[in-house]
């Protein structure tokens, strides 16, 4: 069966809730502030994975519904969550909403893969007048210059065409998002970095990497002669610079109809 690039996490579902980096504590103060969730919610966390921020939302008296597609990750969501949250295996595109209108959406690492074509709209109309809409990445790459770049070349030479995570990175790394701030059903964007370091052993440098798309979509002999060949370049402690992207949007007041979304999008 061919691999789905956007359902490979579950396969790594333990080790990507071990090794993937936190969200900024700051960040969820200041979406909820953005929000007014003064009631404590109602939230909708879509593409969940294994729970980081829906359960930063929960710890903080959200009322969090958590959409996740992959039946592996939702499994250790719904262990974490101890029944603090209500977990869905579905995406943005097969989830049914409910009657009442969420006050805030967030997706957590995973707005890339919802459908371009429907997404603004069908998280508009799950939203109630001036609900918001938070949508972040963390961003993360080796610190030793020199190190991103021999880690770089062993990828031109393993898998040619490959674009690494954790190389050499640019301002590009956090990006803008037009198509939010041009959409006439979200208005008042925002953009805000929130910047880290952390550090890792060498093996779970490897195992970071292993749970990201790009490595699972390769070849098994592959991506593991190309970890042999790095495993030797990594120092015994890994340095990281890092930062987290936020988007906010507040939904525009016009008030769309609930809508029911079918198919496997």
């Amino acid at each position: 069966m061919e691999k789905v690039r956007g359902l490979v996490f579950g396969e790594v579902a333990h080790d990507y809730d071990r090794v993937r980096p936190d969200y900024p504590a700051q960040l969820f103060d200041d979406v909820l502030a953005f929000a007014r969730l003064e009631d404590g919610g109602p939230v909708l966390d879509i593409g969940a994975g294994t729970g980081r921020a829906a359960l930063a939302l929960a710890a903080r008296g959200a009322a969090v519904t958590a959409l996740e597609p992959d039946p592996a990750m939702a499994a250790v969501l719904t262990a974490r969550a101890a029944q603090k949250i209500r977990v869905e295996i579905a995406s943005l595109e097969t989830f049914t909403p409910p009657a009442q209108r969420f006050g805030l959406a967030t997706a957590a690492q995973s707005w890339h893969w919802t459908d371009p074509a429907t997404r603004h709209e069908k998280v508009a109309a799950l939203l109630r007048r001036e609900g918001a809409l938070a949508l972040f990445w963390n961003r993360d790459w080796l610190a030793d210059p020199a190190l991103a770049e021999a880690h770089l070349a062993v990828h031109r030479d393993i898998a040619p065409g490959m674009d690494p995570s954790l190389g050499p990175v640019a301002e590009r790394e956090y990006p803008e998002l037009p198509d939010l701030a041009e959409h006439p059903a979200f208005t008042g964007v925002e953009r805000r970095i929130y910047r880290w370091t952390r550090r890792l052993r060498r093996e779970d440098t490897l195992t970071l990497l292993s749970t990201h798309s790009e490595y699972r979509m390769l070849p098994g002999a592959t991506r593991r002669r190309l970890f042999e060949a790095l495993r030797p370049l990594l120092p015994d402690t890994v340095e990281f610079a890092g930062g987290t992207v936020l988007f906010l949007a507040r939904r525009d007041d016009a008030d769309p109809p609930l809508v029911t979304v079918s198919g496997s999008g």
